[in-house]
C-alpha cells in the first residue's frame, strides 16, 4: 500500500508542473491580448482603475499560492506525510516546485546535473542575492535534498568558488522515494526474509543495512577528504527502525546480552553495526571519518564523532574492535 502511495508522489510532482506551465502559458496569453482586447474607445481612467484592482488580486493570489496551484500542493503535501522518511525532509512549496522542475527535465531531457545559477533559476520567490543564493544552496545539501557528486577536497560550507564550479544532483535517496523505495520498508523486509532462513539476526541486520547503501547511493563516497556533507539525519532514522526490528526480533538474545554487559548506547550500536557491514559485506575497513560522516547530523557534530572515535572509543576500550587506526575491523 506504501508504495502505490509513494508512487503517486511523481504524479503529483508531474501536475505540479504542469500546471505551473499552464499559468505561464496563460499569463503571456493575457499580455499578449491586453491591449488589443480593449478596443477602438478607452476609458483612460477607468482601465487604470482596472489595472490597478487587478494587479492587487494578482499579487494576493501570488502571495496566496506562492508560484503553485494551491490544490496540487494540498494533494502532494498530504501524499508526503503518509511517508515518515518524506516527511521527515520538511519539504516546503518552492522546495516541491524545484523537486518537480528536475523530475520533468530529467523525464524530458535526461538531465540530472545542475549548476547552481540553474538551480536557483528553478527555485521560486529566490532572490537575486549571491549571499542568499549560497546560503540556499547549502541548505538543500545540509538537508540531502540535493547532493554534490563532483566535489571533491572542498568543504562546500566555506568554498564558495568549489560550490558554484561543481554539479548539483537531486539527492539519491530523495529520488528512490519519490519513485516509491523505501530503505525501510525494504530492509524489514529483508531482514524478515533472513529470519525466516537459516541466518542469524546479526547476519539479517547486514542484510538490512546493505539495502540502506542500495537505496543510498551517496553513502558510498569516499568520505576521506570531507565536502562536509552529512548523512546522520536519515541514517539515524533508518537505523532506529533497523535496530528496533532487530531487538524485537527472537534471535537478538545474544545481540542484547552485548550491549547490556559493555553497555552500548545507540551510537555505539551504530557504529559496531557498520564496522561490521563494511568488514564483512565489502572486505573493507572503515575509518572513524566516514563513520562520523554518516551518523552525523551536521559539520560540527562530525567532528565530535571523530574525536570520539579516535580518542574515547569504547568499542575499542571494551575489546570489540581492533583499531588499526585511521581504519576500523572488527
Amino acid at each position: 500500500m506504501e508504495v502505490i502511495v509513494m508512487k503517486s508522489i511523481l504524479r503529483y510532482l508531474e501536475q505540479l508542473q504542469v500546471t505551473e506551465d499552464q499559468k505561464k502559458v496563460e499569463s503571456y496569453i493575457h499580455s499578449l491580448l491586453g491591449d488589443d482586447e480593449c478596443g477602438d474607445e478607452i476609458n483612460v481612467p477607468e482601465m487604470r482603475r482596472e489595472q490597478q484592482d487587478c494587479s492587487r488580486n494578482e499579487t494576493g493570489e501570488n502571495q496566496q499560492s506562492n508560484f503553485y496551484n494551491e490544490d496540487s500542493m494540498n494533494a502532494l503535501l498530504r501524499a508526503i506525510s503518509k511517508s515518515q522518511l518524506l516527511a521527515s525532509y520538511r519539504l516546503q512549496p518552492n522546495e516541491l516546485i524545484l523537486i518537480a522542475k528536475i523530475c520533468q527535465k530529467t523525464k524530458v531531457h535526461g538531465v540530472q546535473d545542475f549548476n547552481v545559477s540553474e538551480i536557483c533559476e528553478m527555485l521560486p520567490g529566490i532572490q537575486d542575492n549571491l549571499d542568499k543564493q549560497y546560503a540556499t544552496i547549502v541548505d538543500l545539501i545540509d538537508r540531502e535534498i540535493l547532493s554534490t557528486p563532483h566535489l571533491q577536497g572542498a568543504d562546500y560550507h566555506y568554498d564558495l568558488r568549489a560550490l558554484y564550479g561543481t554539479g548539483l544532483k537531486l539527492n539519491g535517496l530523495l529520488w528512490n522515494l519519490i519513485l516509491g523505495k523505501d530503505p525501510i520498508k525494504e530492509g524489514l523486509k529483508a531482514f524478515s526474509k533472513g529470519l525466516a532462513k537459516p541466518d542469524s539476526a546479526m547476519d539479517s541486520v547486514l542484510k538490512m543495512i546493505g539495502v540502506l547503501f542500495l537505496h543510498y547511493p551517496e553513502l558510498a563516497d569516499d568520505f576521506s577528504s570531507s565536502t562536509g556533507a552529512c548523512y546522520g539525519r536519515t541514517v539515524n532514522l533508518i537505523f532506529d527502525a533497523y535496530l528496533q526490528a532487530l531487538s524485537s526480533s527472537n534471535g537478538a538474545a545474544r545481540w542484547k546480552e552485548l550491549c547490556k554487559k559493555h553497555k552500548l548506547n545507540t551510537f555505539w550500536q551504530k557504529c559496531l553495526l557498520l564496522i561490521d557491514y563494511y568488514n564483512r559485506e565489502t572486505a573493507n575497513q572503515v575509518s572513524p571519518a566516514t563513520l562520523a560522516s554518516l551518523l552525523a547530523k551536521n559539520p560540527r557534530q562530525r567532528k565530535n564523532y571523530i574525536d570520539k572515535l579516535g580518542k574515547d572509543n569504547l568499542l575499542c576500550a571494551k575489546g570489540l574492535i581492533e583499531p588499526h587506526f585511521p581504519v576500523f575491523a572488527v
